[in-house]
């Protein structure tokens, strides 16, 4: 991180972008935090500098940069190297950026500083050292460090818009992806030979995480780019339900509810359920609806029915098996946990104890991996960082949602409060828990906060008790 940068240095620039002069020549009151207290709309969004810009331009090429790879090893067979160029620029922009320091400025950047930390003291402690040193450096340059990158570089209204329609543009992409190279084989849908698309159960979830921002032109665009996302959740949905990921039909289900409460255009929620169960009827197989039909049968009568069942069954009895043995080690290991991604390698070693051999297969549970691998003070971390992702979206889209001149803070925290929603459920069946999708949420939000909390007249971020 920087050394440049002033935490109570806040300068005046051009009124919020996208807002129209006559909302700002009278503004309306408006309650924030649930306080009741009513404040007039302010225009102070940040300063932007040039190598703030040129920072989060870089980092729009990096999230995009493994789309990019796909397509270029499947059309050229070679690597696009966008990720390896904007890896090595990104640090050098962050420290340099002025504003390394950004995501400190609320409560949840510093737990994510200090669940990192405890990832490190957890090091000497591993069962496996050599294996957790090298996941950890994979995790802390690629995904960890998300999280700040966007508090340093989406400082503005506009940066922050700008983010979440490359996060649309990320969705269509992957649609093209499952349109152009996804395979259903001889069993589930997804992208074979996809640098990470290639797991089913990881292919739904990121389908749901397009369709939460795929909600943002429904809410904010214009009739056509309605109907083109309306279009585009519906061509996702089906993807979805192919995959016959359990965990992401359940995930569905859960973004579905959490829209029909926070969306008041409730008719598109219904016409959206509409569409896609004529749509699973029409295109999905056969096969895959019944295999998501298991997900709320009892074990005990899917093992009565047909041999086709086997694999689905014995799926979900070897999960429930995996979560019961990540609770154990939880427990047995409660401060600093086997070491980071060495569940594996703990389940085997106490199976060669046993005379028996293991399946070398995750947690399936990211809650359990963390409190496995790292112990309960990383969990709490980990728990809570989560936990603000929902509480500040759902805070700021209860106190944007009626103003006119709010619209684009209503819309991002309503997205981003649906994405952490979805995480929150698809990661009970999951173990995702060092990828860079809750850092980027945790970082999106964070500066989502902080923007709006100038631009609503809130108290400054360091004295926010919501942080």
């Amino acid at each position: 991180m920087g050394r440049f940068n002033n935490l109570r240095d806040v300068r005046t620039a051009s009124p919020i972008p996208g807002v129209e002069a006559k909302e700002h020549s009278s503004p309306q009151p408006i309650s924030i935090g649930g306080t009741g207290a009513a404040i007039p709309l302010q225009n102070a969004p940040e300063y932007e500098s040039f190598i703030q810009r040129v920072g989060f331009f870089v980092f729009c090429a990096y999230i995009l940069s493994g789309y990019a790879n796909d397509f270029s090893l499947r059309l050229f067979h070679a690597k696009s190297y966008i990720s390896t160029l904007t890896e090595l620029s990104l640090p050098l922009l962050l420290a340099f950026s002025g504003a390394a320091f950004r995501g400190l400025q609320v409560r949840t950047g510093k737990l994510w500083l200090l669940f990192f930390a405890w990832l490190l003291v957890d090091l000497p402690f591993s069962i496996w050292r050599t294996g957790s040193a090298t996941l950890l450096l994979n995790y802390g340059a690629r995904s960890w460090i998300q999280l700040y990158y966007i508090a340093a570089f989406a400082v503005t209204m506009r940066t922050l818009r700008q983010l979440i329609n490359v996060q649309i543009f990320g969705s269509v992409l992957l649609l093209l992806s499952c349109f152009a190279f996804g395979t259903s084989g001889p069993g589930r849908f997804d992208i074979a030979q996809s640098l990470f698309f290639a797991n089913a159960n990881e292919l739904a979830m990121d389908i749901l995480f397009g369709m939460a921002v795929l909600m943002y032109p429904i809410l904010r665009g214009s009739p056509i780019s309605r109907a083109l996302a309306f279009l585009a959740l519906g061509v996702s949905m089906m993807y979805l339900l192919e995959t016959g990921s359990r965990g992401g039909l359940v995930g569905l289900i859960a973004l579905v509810i959490a829209s029909f409460f926070l969306i008041r255009r409730r008719i598109l929620i219904l016409a959206f359920v509409i569409m896609g169960t004529c749509i699973a009827g029409l295109f999905v197989s056969g096969q895959m609806l019944h295999r998501l039909s298991l997900t709320f049968s009892d074990t005990a009568v899917q093992q009565a029915q047909s041999g086709d069942d086997a694999s689905a069954i014995e799926s979900q009895m070897q999960r429930s098996e995996l979560l019961r043995r990540s609770i154990v080690l939880a427990i047995q290991n409660p401060v600093f946990g086997v070491g980071p991604g060495q569940f594996a390698v703990a389940v085997e070693a106490k199976a060669q104890a046993e005379g028996k051999r293991s399946s070398w297969l995750g947690t399936h549970n990211s809650y359990t991996e963390v409190a496995s691998e790292c112990g309960l003070p990383a969990f709490i971390c980990y728990s809570a960082v989560l936990w603000f992702c929902i509480r500040n979206n759902y805070k700021l889209f209860r106190a944007a949602q009626d103003r006119a001149d709010a619209r684009d803070i209503s819309s991002i925290s309503c997205c981003l409060l649906l994405s952490a929603v979805v995480y929150a459920v698809c990661t009970f069946f999951d173990h995702v828990a060092y990828t860079g999708v809750l850092p980027f949420m945790a970082g999106f939000s964070i500066s989502l906060k902080i923007a709006a909390d100038k631009a609503l007249g809130a108290p400054a971020p360091e004295r926010t008790a919501s942080s």
